[in-house]
């Protein structure tokens, strides 16, 4: 081994060719012998000569090369050096690569041996003595410096070079010098893989927060807005006929019918901003046995025929939390309206408004039109035999309601399915991804795995080197996807309420026009007044009601007993039942 006898920078690098070749005639001297302890000699001898090898090469690259080729006008000979060290590297790694069995081991040693023979002739007889008469090289600082980095690379691992003197370090000091330098010189390689990892990471976990949220979503409301009903009849799409109220309001089997028109819409929060709402239209005389969680709760000194007042709204607990708590602002159409708080509901999910039905078909210009109707049999009434009768409409189906969550999952499960079969794939994209650049840098990084195997690490942990980088990779990314992805998921569940509100939120009703005023068709609403819904240019006539006798719309009655238009004499608050 070179020390610092040798004068100059020239003599410490042939002192290292020296060794070399002593090493060389051993291996030969082994070659010819036999014995049960041969083989292993050889193969830890190899390993030795291996490792000096790579770091003479190594120190020549970084500091003798470079300084060389900074004085030297012809720069040949330094060109063809390194073509020979690159030659020497691809062998060395071949011969790391193989076993004690292999037949071509011996052949490639003694290859590499006679190639190293040819290099150092020529450096000894051409490269240095141009370099002794150069005059702006100082050979002997440079001598200092190449000493350093030669004990550096020599110390780094000194239990490896030495295979029975200890054994291998383990992954984690490989990982904090080996790969954080390949890191910090590549930084790009490993940015990519955290990258690819990131963006499959966010996006799986967005579609899965997005679903777990919507389907949540979709089993709240259903408690909270459903009630306990035995039948719910729903509109396939949009919304049903009024009309079909009163057929099943009127029919002796039905103990209970309340009618419901659901809306989404927008209303201006505390701080100003727009958010969703979804707002119920009830009817506060029969939802309370059917969903009671939905009957409106006056507040303190509120008036208990606020529930029928027209401006009134009831907020339930998420709503309260969102919205102010004596006037809100809340979109129609194009305008925004005024409405007065009056009470609370307790119904769960989120910011939900309950207000009159007669008061949200007018204010949203839904007039004649409902969303379901909660239906409550008489005890011993066939829920099949009482639907086959009823003959519903089309456009009308009708559920149990504990088969509201199934539905739900039933129909967004294609959707579903996309996302996730989508955010897969990005996944998969990623792990491609990572699994290239990984490649890459172990392609590119093959004489330095080369020089951890004649350290002494074995392939099996080489192999865990590269797998323990990919998984600090992987957890880097993954935990950024994750953040990711929950942004994402919260952003575009924000992004779907809104756009769903606008969407759903109806403009002007044609029907303000029109020779009718639907009103909802519940007995309390005898003493009110209709009210026209926001944006109409002109007052609203008179509102009808559904006569069960004479099957036909006909203005209501305003006081139990009075007489109908069509002469039909009221026994009761309405002329529908």
């Amino acid at each position: 081994m070179a020390t610092r006898a040798e004068k100059d920078a020239c003599d410490l690098l042939d002192a290292d060719h020296k060794a070399v070749k002593k090493m060389f005639k051993e291996y030969d001297e082994l070659t010819n012998s036999r014995g049960r302890t041969v083989g292993q000699k050889k193969m830890d001898l190899a390993r030795q000569i291996c490792h000096e090898l790579t770091v003479h090469a190594q120190i020549e690259e970084e500091i003798f090369y470079p300084a060389l080729r900074a004085v030297f006008k012809d720069t040949d000979l330094l060109a063809e050096a390194e073509v020979e060290h690159q030659t020497a590297k691809d062998l060395i790694a071949q011969i790391e690569g193989m076993g004690e069995a292999d037949e071509m081991f011996d052949a490639k040693v003694k290859v590499l041996g006679e190639y190293i023979d040819h290099h150092v002739k020529e450096e000894r007889n051409e490269m240095f003595p141009k370099a002794r008469s150069a005059r702006k090289l100082d050979l002997v600082a440079m001598r200092d410096e190449l000493m350093a980095r030669k004990e550096e690379l020599m110390g780094r691992w000194p239990k490896a070079i030495h295979p029975h003197g200890g054994t291998i370090p383990p992954c984690s000091p490989l990982l904090a010098t080996y790969s954080w330098q390949e890191v910090r010189h590549h930084a790009w390689r490993s940015a990519t893989a955290v990258l690819a990892v990131m963006l499959g990471v966010a996006l799986a976990f967005s579609v899965h927060l997005i679903n777990a949220s919507a389907l949540e979503e979709f089993s709240s409301a259903a408690r909270s807005a459903g009630g306990q009903p035995d039948l719910e009849l729903r509109a396939a799409q949009g919304a049903m006929d009024e009309a079909l109220y009163g057929r099943v309001a009127g029919d002796l089997r039905v103990a209970t019918a309340s009618p419901i028109l659901e809306l989404q819409t927008l209303a201006l929060t505390r701080e100003g901003k727009r958010s969703s709402v979804r707002v119920l239209g009830v009817d506060a005389l029969v939802v309370a046995t059917v969903a009671p969680q939905l009957m409106p709760v006056p507040g303190d000194g509120v008036d208990r025929l606020s529930v029928l007042s027209p401006d009134a709204v009831f907020l339930n607990p998420a709503a309260q939390r969102l919205l102010p708590a004596g006037r809100l602002n809340l979109q129609t159409g194009l305008a925004m309206r005024e409405l007065r708080v009056a009470g609370t509901t307790t119904a769960g999910g989120g910011p939900m408004l309950v207000m009159d039905i007669a008061a949200a078909q007018d204010l949203f210009g839904r007039g004649g039109q409902l969303s379901r109707i909660d239906v409550r049999l008489k005890p011993g009434v066939s829920h099949a035999a009482w639907l086959r009768e009823l003959q519903l409409p089309a456009n009308v189906q009708a559920a149990e309601p504990g088969d509201a969550g199934e539905r739900v999952s039933e129909l967004s499960r294609a959707y579903r399915v996309n996302l996730t079969v989508l955010a897969l794939v990005a996944l998969f994209t990623g792990a491609f991804l990572v699994f290239s650049v990984l490649a890459l840098s172990v392609a590119r990084r093959a004489q330095q795995f080369a020089l951890l195997g004649v350290l002494g690490l074995t392939a099996k942990q080489r192999l865990q080197l590269v797998l323990a980088e990919s998984a600090v990779l992987g957890v880097i990314g993954s935990a950024a996807g994750i953040a990711l992805g929950t942004a994402l998921a919260a952003a575009a569940l924000s992004l779907l309420g809104v756009i769903s509100a606008a969407a759903t939120s109806p403009a002007c009703s044609p029907s303000c026009n029109g020779a009718r005023w639907p009103r909802p068709v519940t007995a309390r609403s005898a003493s009110r007044r209709p009210w026209p819904a926001a944006g109409c240019p002109r007052a609203a006539p008179r509102a009808c009601r559904w006569r069960r006798r004479s099957r036909a719309w006909a203005p209501r009655c305003r006081v139990a007993g009075a007489t109908c238009s069509d002469g039909a004499r009221c026994s009761r608050p309405s002329c529908w039942r």
